[in-house]
């Protein structure tokens, strides 16, 4: 007699809608609570995102926006992949722990990672925890290389004596266009290729937060900017490690 096995098999990818967001938010917490506990964390438990910022992901991923089903049609798996010109991005990614340890890990990441390059990116990245050896072993194993170690800092600007900064959001309809075409030749100077209005237009439009513009004549554009944060590791379609 053969002992019973759970089901491990997963079906797609398929495009992920905002019907699915309540399983990718419950496969999220429930794969990142897993993680921190496999790590010595056993109090942490991770909470599930705010609905809008699922919605802005899958939004800005479009047909990058990658989910895997079980054999009941529930969420077992997801990648959301994003391209800002020459750039791609994969985050956020998960699988769920009842299905880790079958090989969905690599699926979902190859299956991205091909998505991406075949769209002609240059550099592809992701973000993954520093503390943890097991997922830097596992992207390593994949060809990526860890990069720089990405710090979130805060301030509450207006509140330290500085004039508040001038925001895309107050700028009329005229000046935003002009303001969005010259934040798009600032960060091709600064990095040829590449191209954040989508993820600045949808964050405006959103409501999660604003594009601080600082004007001037040096810093290539002159004129509005994008800001965004550098991840973990980085990886060309070729194996070379590039940097922001």
């Amino acid at each position: 007699m053969r002992a019973w096995l759970p089901d491990t098999r997963v079906t797609g990818p398929e495009r992920a809608t905002e019907r699915d967001i309540e399983g990718l938010n419950r496969v999220f917490a429930e794969a990142f609570t897993d993680r921190y506990r496999r790590d010595g964390l056993i109090g942490v438990r991770v909470p599930q995102l705010n609905p809008l910022v699922w919605r802005y992901a899958l939004l800005d991923a479009g047909d990058g926006a990658m989910v895997w089903r079980d054999e009941q049609g529930d969420v077992a798996a997801f990648n959301v992949a994003h391209q800002a010109g020459a750039e791609g991005w994969m985050g956020p990614l998960a699988v769920r722990p009842d299905r880790q340890g079958t090989g969905v890990g690599k699926t979902i990441v190859r299956t991205a990672a091909d998505w991406l390059i075949d769209r002609g990116v240059t550099t592809l990245g992701l973000e993954t925890m520093p503390r943890t050896p097991e997922n830097i072993g596992f992207y390593a194993r994949l060809g990526f290389t860890p990069g720089f170690l990405t710090v979130t800092l805060t301030n509450e600007i207006a509140t330290r004596g500085h004039p508040a900064p001038v925001l895309l959001s107050k700028a009329s309809a005229a000046d935003k266009e002009t303001t969005m075409a010259a934040a798009r030749r600032l960060v091709d100077d600064l990095v040829p290729g590449v191209d954040f209005s989508r993820e600045i237009l949808l964050t405006a439009e959103l409501g999660l937060g604003d594009t601080s513009l600082v004007e001037g004549n040096t810093g290539g554009g002159g004129g509005g900017g994008a800001r965004r944060d550098g991840g973990l590791a980085f990886r060309s379609p070729g194996g070379q490690p590039h940097a922001r």
